[in-house]
């Protein structure tokens, strides 16, 4: 455990701490996290040891970057999976849980591979209706602030209602033992419990989506035109409306002269050198 933790891709690790302030009547966990960070190693492993505390923090930049790589290949990310230096977009977590640790209901943007390393996990599972979600929806975290902005982003697909009834009433459950995986989508309710103390790795796969890819070619073009280029000075909201039509009009027919060899020629593409 010291040494993850010491050569974590993480600035903290994050302790997450019990609350039975509301148990529920099936499961003896808590129902919200309650979450802070820290760069005490020591201070990290004794809250495991000694208080019943549960850790999360990312994997070793060596383990994220060889197998993320390889996974997102496999699943035809190809290079829409890299940032422009070739590291990997996707992330690798680490959860070091005590039995009876929980993790209520939520959303996931990424695509998730969790792989059982020791001990017994209880997943609890249910279709959003979302699919390819901009952001996640996180209500298990006891101190939640961006939730509104999560549902905005959420709403602009498809509008979804947290009713923690009719989750509960409708999902499915699975159990994770030692040794087994479980793929979950990016926007399918799950939530967590541990049967047991337990090691999970899980790989959380991103990659840059079509509109991200047009959209930044697009923005190339629009910046090599010297009208697009100008900064907006305007002296009327009638000057503005008419200054962003022709903004328009001009973007439009740029988007016209894209061709997917333009946007991705065949250098970006992997393996980068065929022998």
């Amino acid at each position: 455990m010291e040494k993850l933790c010491e050569n974590t891709a993480s600035e903290n690790i994050h302790i997450w701490y019990p609350d039975r302030s509301t148990p529920d009547e099936d499961v003896d966990c808590q129902k919200e996290i309650d979450s802070f960070a820290t760069d005490d190693i020591p201070l990290a492993i004794k809250s495991y040891e000694k208080g019943g505390a549960s850790l999360y923090f990312g994997s070793p930049v060596d383990f994220r970057e060889v197998f993320c790589k390889q996974l997102a290949n496999q699943l035809g990310m190809n290079y829409t999976a890299y940032f422009p230096d070739f590291t990997s977009m996707s992330e690798t977590e680490i959860f070091i849980s005590k039995k009876g640790g929980y993790t209520d209901f939520h959303i996931d943007f990424q695509e998730n591979f969790s792989i059982q390393f020791r001990g017994s996990k209880k997943w609890k599972l249910l279709k959003s209706g979302l699919k390819s979600p901009l952001a996640g929806f996180t209500p298990h975290y006891k101190k939640s602030g961006n939730l509104e902005h999560q549902m905005k982003l959420i709403s602009l697909q498809t509008p979804i209602d947290y009713d923690k009834n009719h989750i509960e009433d409708n999902c499915i459950s699975v159990q994770l033992d030692e040794g087994d995986i479980l793929y979950h989508p990016a926007g399918i309710w799950h939530a967590v419990e541990c049967i047991e103390d337990s090691f999970t790795i899980n790989l959380s796969l991103k990659n840059y989506t079509k509109a991200d890819i047009i959209s930044s070619s697009l923005k190339h073009l629009m910046n090599i035109n010297p009208s697009l280029r100008e900064n907006l000075t305007f002296e009327s909201k009638e000057d503005f409306n008419n200054q962003m039509q022709e903004g328009i009009d001009i973007a439009a027919e740029l988007v016209k002269t894209l061709s997917p060899q333009m946007i991705s020629p065949q250098n970006q593409f992997i393996p980068r050198y065929v022998s």
